[in-house]
């Protein structure tokens, strides 16, 4: 006949050992599922500075100099500049929502200087994209 040691010593082991390779798994799991939720924010936030990036420039084109635009032929663009302004309150809402404040107030100031009217520079519209860029970079952690 065995003693009680001969057998609960390996049913001990094989237990640990269980419970060791069960909470090692969730952990891992865990951080996997972390790790994709970031991944998924950051591909947000880097598709919404994008197409933000895009479109206020298109906009402050138009209003700087219509017959310039990319609308110049266009009988009626006053459907695609509301498709236009549409996407770029989207996505300033949707930039308020991801973003650090930095951003956040960058992208306020490019839509400011982007919306100016008469006030609109050339050299203003683009400091306020360079500075919109680099901030967005920095959050993206992208050089």
């Amino acid at each position: 006949m065995a003693s009680w040691w001969e057998i609960g010593i390996p049913v001990a082991g094989t237990l640990g050992g269980a419970v060791v390779g069960a909470s090692s798994q969730l952990l891992l799991r865990l951080s996997q599922s972390r790790h994709e939720r970031l991944m998924r924010l950051h591909d947000d936030k880097r598709a919404v500075y994008a197409r933000f990036a895009l479109h206020t420039p298109d906009l402050a084109n138009f209003l700087m100099d219509p017959k310039k635009s990319r609308w110049a032929g266009d009988p009626k663009p006053e459907e695609q500049i509301r498709e236009l302004t549409e996407a770029i309150r989207l996505c300033f809402a949707q930039i308020r929502m991801l973003a650090p404040a930095r951003v956040v107030a960058a992208a306020g100031a490019l839509l400011d200087v982007a919306l100016g009217g008469k006030e609109l520079t050339r050299d203003r519209l683009t400091a306020a994209e360079l500075e919109f860029e680099k901030v967005a970079r920095q959050d993206l952690r992208v050089r």
